[in-house]
């Protein structure tokens, strides 16, 4: 057992401080504002909204609350799973979805880790335990705001042995989204210590009556074992959890682990989304959180049918990651990787950012220690060059940036857009307005909205807001080149004019 540098903790080191730092103005392009529609939240980590405009809020400690819109009232519990989540370190409650007909079923599905022994407190981070996905509907009466404990079903995790293992304070589970198809997709972590190569045999507590087999005691290695839940993106059937027919695995039991499994290679999968109206079951946008070296966005494709292998613990970026191609381990090492037993195929990340070097990065330009995937924006209301991008984060870094992708998911080009965002953890879209929200950790949820070409600030577009641009006629990106392409023009006036008021 060789300690390595702890690179993640520059992601706990963040979540611990965030609660603490001062308020600090979060720099935006010109034309951009960020209001805060949610605060004094206890470690906000996941949101969804109704399709009216309700906000559900998930806290890591176990809660969910709902916001109704535009509203200054105390927002409503619709659950308390304190006693069930198991809420260290970086385990606890972190995904939260909604279901596609929330206005007719009001299901909410919830992910957390399992507290080893219910109630407080809660036990140390390294003891062994596991992660669980439940489906809650919410009451008719308070049309989806309260649970109704009565319809409490679990999907994933009925029995220990059943869950996904959680053997360290880290890598636990992240997201819940629906695909294209209605189907459920889940992320999970390796559940593998960061502290060192993990191949197994370092935390027993995983592995006794109850909980986990010998075959499953492989550390990180888990991401590629067919046998494990750990180190996914799963897909299931909201309705009952079985796998599907044409996931690629499938081995005839629904219920199986591997008939469950949609790709395989991950180390810290905590936040992705689907594609908007890409091909069935949908094209998935992951990010995965790094070891050593490199931050990464990979991509699931839809149209290749599954089964994708990013390459984790065998690869870190595009290379082979430090030591672990070495370690020695009974199950599914890395020269199983494209065989029968592991067919693969391997894929590499489709963006990648390096931990110190931003000449390193691809493309290159910019560096960070977190990865946190992203949503796409889908909306009207933002200047054109933000239309269909893929917004992400990093959260020890505090940054987000704007992904453009082909129709084809090839990557054309990463832009930055927000830096001192304050450790985003979540990113959702408005149902109505179109507007990116997102979590930051500290204890608010932000909205992202673009503002009308008032430079001046005085409630009105005029005629001083037209003399800020015509002095800044024919210049380079400023606060007048409202369409950012790089030119104050007669593009820009015409914006200008359309927002006219005075």
């Amino acid at each position: 057992m060789r300690p390595r540098p702890r690179r993640d903790v520059a992601c706990l080191l963040a979540s611990l401080v965030s609660a603490a730092a001062p308020a600090v103005a979060q720099v935006l392009p010109a034309g951009f504002k960020s209001d805060i529609v949610a605060a004094g939240l206890d470690r906000p980590v996941a949101i969804a909204f109704t399709p009216d405009g309700r906000l559900f809020v998930a806290e890591q400690r176990g809660m969910v609350w709902v916001r109704e819109p535009g509203s200054t009232a105390p927002p409503t519990l619709f659950i308390d799973l304190r006693e069930e989540v198991g809420d260290v370190w970086d385990r606890g409650l972190l995904g939260l979805a909604l279901d596609p007909s929330f206005a007719e079923n009001h299901r909410v599905y919830l992910l957390f880790t399992v507290d080893p022994i219910y109630g407080r407190p809660d036990e140390p981070g390294e003891t062994g335990t596991f992660c669980r996905l439940v489906r809650y509907a919410g009451t008719p009466m308070s049309d989806g705001a309260v649970a109704d404990l009565s319809t409490r079903t679990v999907l994933i995790g009925a029995t220990p042995s059943e869950g996904i293992p959680t053997c360290f304070a880290s890598h636990t589970i992240g997201s819940v989204r629906f695909g294209t198809d209605g189907s459920l997709f889940v992320s999970s972590g390796d559940g593998a210590s960061f502290n060192w190569p993990d191949s197994g045999g370092t935390t027993p507590s995983c592995f006794v009556p109850g909980l986990f087999g010998p075959e499953e005691d492989i550390g990180a290695f888990r991401s590629q074992s067919l046998e494990s839940l750990a180190g996914k993106v799963l897909r299931i059937d909201p309705s009952t959890g079985d796998g599907f027919s044409d996931n690629p695995f499938f081995d005839g039991d629904p219920q199986s682990k591997r008939s469950r499994i949609w790709t395989t290679g991950l180390r810290n999968p905590f936040r992705f989304s689907v594609r908007p109206e890409s091909p069935p079951p949908g094209t998935l946008y992951i990010g995965d959180v790094g070891w050593f070296l490199h931050e990464e966005i990979n991509i699931a494709r839809a149209a290749l049918g599954g089964g994708d292998n990013f390459g984790w613990p065998c690869f870190e970026g595009d290379a082979p990651a430090p030591e672990y191609p070495q370690e020695e381990v009974p199950f599914y090492a890395c020269d199983t990787i494209g065989t029968p037993a592991n067919p693969g195929p391997l894929r590499g990340p489709a963006v990648r950012w390096h931990h110190g070097n931003p000449q390193l990065s691809n493309p290159p330009g910019f560096v960070g220690f977190c990865s946190i995937g992203g949503v796409f924006y889908t909306g009207t209301s933002y200047p054109t060059r933000y239309r269909g991008r893929y917004f992400f984060g990093d959260f020890s870094s505090g940054w987000i940036r704007a992904l453009s992708v082909s129709e084809l998911d090839v990557v054309v080009k990463v832009d930055p857009f927000a830096t001192v965002a304050q450790n985003p953890v979540d990113f959702a879209t408005h149902p109505v307005t179109g507007d990116i929200h997102y979590v930051a950790y500290g204890g608010t949820v932000r909205r992202i909205r673009w503002t009308p070409p008032d430079f001046d600030q005085d409630g009105d577009v005029d005629g001083a807001d037209l003399g800020v641009l015509l002095g800044q006629w024919g210049q380079g990106f400023g606060l007048a080149d409202l369409n950012f392409d790089g030119s104050v023009d007669g593009s820009d006036l015409g914006i200008l004019l359309a927002a006219w008021t005075g």
